[in-house]
């Protein structure tokens, strides 16, 4: 899923697949990648880089694991799988829980 938005919940792109304007805009990042290293780092320099974003959001190319940090939380929150893989519409439902709660509690 790509460029997701409902009028009740953040605006989710996916990077690289979302176009500059809408990953400059998203509240919710996602990135798929191959290693945990690969996706802490990304996830350091996400919110430099993407001013829109509270959420970030990196996620195994193969679902068996996704790393997700808050803006201004400074902590990386790891979360795996259990039998099926998550695959990005699962991840993206998750999130979208996650957002909506931090956004009630401001």
């Amino acid at each position: 899923m790509h460029d997701i938005t409902d009028d009740l919940g953040p605006a989710i792109a996916v990077e690289p697949d979302s176009n500059r304007a809408r990953l400059q805009s998203a509240d919710v990042l996602l990135a798929d990648h191959p290693t945990r290293e690969s996706g802490v780092r990304w996830l350091g320099r996400v919110f430099d880089r993407y001013p829109g974003c509270s959420i970030a959001v990196a996620r195994h190319e193969d679902g068996r694991w996704w790393l997700i940090t808050i803006r201004g939380d400074g902590r990386v929150h790891t979360c795996r799988s259990g039998a099926e893989p998550a695959t990005r519409a699962v991840v993206e439902r998750l999130v979208e829980g996650i957002y909506l709660r931090a956004v009630s509690r401001t």
